[in-house]
């Protein structure tokens, strides 16, 4: 009984600290350019080159420093002189480090990702990180980039994806 009141009081004193610390929810817009790798097999080849990506994102603090970032990204990947559409769906955790005019960041993420490599697949994982800092341009809008690598785990071998973007969020 003793261990559950502590958990409580701990979870409860959290959550305050959330409510009085934490900044508003912000939707937000992003673009700029991927590079794709995987290895090669006999019969199949990946052309390294870089794609435009643009993706949509939400941006929800649950602490001062930690935020959760769903996020949508639209990109291409160029497989067997083939571009193929790719919707990576990822949910983030994001450290803040606040400093004077800008916030620097650091983020986890993992999801989905939809791609068409085979005739039996078509949603495989991903898992990555990246880091980014963000500006505060006027009370609700801020700029940020940051870059991004993202290993999309497939039966036909592993693809690498490193992003760069730039993009605008809007707080409420």
């Amino acid at each position: 009984m003793k261990k559950l009141v502590l958990v409580l009081v701990i979870l409860f004193s959290v959550s305050l600290f959330a409510e009085n610390k934490a900044a508003g929810v912000k939707l937000g817009v992003a673009a700029g350019w991927s590079y794709s790798d995987m290895p090669t097999k006999d019969d199949m080849k990946i052309d390294e080159h870089n794609n435009v990506i643009w993706g949509f994102y939400v941006d929800i603090p649950v602490i001062s420093t930690f935020n959760l970032v769903p996020s949508a990204l639209l990109y291409k990947v160029n497989l067997n002189n083939q571009e193929l559409a790719t919707t990576d769906i990822s949910l983030s955790a994001k450290f803040k480090i606040p400093l004077a005019k800008l916030t620097a960041y650091v983020l986890a993420t993992g999801g989905l990702t939809q791609i068409q490599l085979s005739e039996t697949d078509g949603i495989s994982s991903h898992v990555g990180f990246g880091g980014g800092v963000s500006l505060n341009l006027v009370s609700n809008i801020s700029f940020f980039a940051e870059g991004n690598y993202r290993m999309i785990l497939t039966d036909d071998g592993n693809i690498k994806n490193y992003f760069i973007s730039t993009g605008f969020l809007w707080g409420f």
